[in-house]
């Protein structure tokens, strides 16, 4: 169904368990929902099921958080994620880097075998393992769109974070959730170099493809500016996203958004 003035749509799904019976499922874009769209939205569920003791009731599962960093290009940030797996890079068409996905940290793999003791094909649905927070272009992204940039000619990169492990946290609480950037690090390339800038740019660059003990050999660095540049790829200046210091806007975020609408029921 759409609601707000962006008529921004909220999927509605319900879905049957074993231990829980029958539940509904709400997926939606508070940015784009907007306060006009949360008021509609509370008038349904509140005549359908009763405002306070759905939020009461209800529990969050996913939550996506995107921070937008204007004038920096996707190939300008370096970022980690506590529990980091793979990564995965996507090129653009005029041969810039356009979206960074890194991704979560997958168990080591353990063969399997049918009961007659042969061995099991195994094709995982995601073969480099669960994609938790993604670094893209934002202005190729709305082009791709119809859409216009969001800041005129300046270059936006969207640094953004998919938290999808809650133990039963309830929306009431939403308000009040801890720091879930808490594990991630991102920062301006440039803050983090400890040698040549010149030089640092390429080991940035060249360091998505080769190993830093390859890059050594290749660009003839010495041993105490290799260990160097190993040490700025961990983001020691995150000046981008910060744990326990981008989060400080998340109430505002709320608020802003509309969110606090179907939050704050009495």
């Amino acid at each position: 169904m759409d609601f707000g003035a962006r008529e921004s749509r909220v999927h509605f799904s319900y879905h049957k368990h074993k231990s829980t019976g029958l539940s509904l499922r709400l997926e939606m874009n508070p940015r784009k929902l907007g306060e006009t769209g949360f008021k509609q939205l509370r008038k349904l569920l509140g005549k359908s099921f009763g405002l306070k003791g759905l939020v009461e009731a209800a529990r969050v599962t996913r939550l996506d958080v995107a921070v937008d960093v204007v004038g920096v290009h996707v190939s300008e940030v370096v970022a980690r994620y506590k529990k980091q797996g793979k990564r995965s890079y996507y090129i653009g068409n005029n041969g810039a880097l356009e979206t960074v996905y890194i991704h979560r940290k997958t168990p080591p793999f353990k063969q399997k075998f049918d009961d007659g003791g042969a061995i099991k094909a195994l094709h995982s649905r995601q073969p480099a393992g669960q994609a938790v927070l993604r670094v893209y272009d934002r202005v190729a992204e709305r082009a791709a769109l119809g859409k216009p940039a969001p800041f005129g000619e300046a270059p936006v990169t969207r640094i953004e974070f998919v938290k999808d492990r809650f133990k039963k946290f309830h929306l009431a609480n939403l308000a009040s959730m801890p720091d879930p950037l808490k594990e991630i690090w991102a920062g301006y390339a440039p803050s983090q170099k400890s040698g040549p800038a010149a030089l640092w740019r390429r080991y940035v660059a060249a360091v998505r493809t080769e190993t830093p003990a390859d890059l050594q050999k290749l660009f003839g660095l010495s041993p105490d500016i290799a260990k160097k540049f190993e040490k700025a790829l961990r983001v020691p200046v995150p000046d981008l996203l910060a744990p326990k210091v981008t989060w400080e806007g998340w109430n505002i975020g709320i608020a802003s958004t509309g969110l606090n609408l179907l939050l704050d029921v009495d």
